[in-house]
C-alpha cells in the first residue's frame, strides 16, 4: 500500500494519506487557532486565502451545556419578571 506522510525535522507526523492515488501538495500551509475542548475538526476554510479559518463541530456535550445555561438564564429571568421565586439547580 502506498502512503504519503507529512512530518517535521524531529520526525513528528502531522498527516498521513493512504492509497494508490496519494496527492503530493505543491505548497504546505498552516493555521494556528483556538477551538473549544472536545471539538471535532472538519477542515480548513480557504475561501479567503489571506485568512484561513478552521472549521469544526462542537461536541454534543458542549452544545447541550450551552443550551442548559441559556434555559436556566431564561427561567431566572421569567421568575424575576413574574415575581415568583424558583430555584434553578445547575447540576
Amino acid at each position: 500500500m502506498k502512503v504519503f506522510i507529512v512530518y517535521d525535522e524531529t520526525g513528528r507526523i502531522y498527516g498521513v494519506e493512504y492509497g494508490e492515488k496519494t496527492t503530493v501538495p505543491v505548497q504546505m500551509n498552516f493555521v494556528k487557532s483556538e477551538v473549544p475542548d472536545g471539538a471535532q475538526i472538519n477542515g480548513v476554510d480557504v475561501s479567503n486565502p489571506d485568512n484561513p479559518q478552521i472549521t469544526y463541530t462542537e461536541s454534543k456535550e458542549t452544545a447541550l451545556e450551552k443550551q442548559i445555561q441559556e434555559l436556566n438564564a431564561q427561567i431566572e429571568y421569567l421568575s424575576m419578571m413574574s415575581g415568583i421565586e424558583t430555584e434553578v439547580a445547575d447540576e
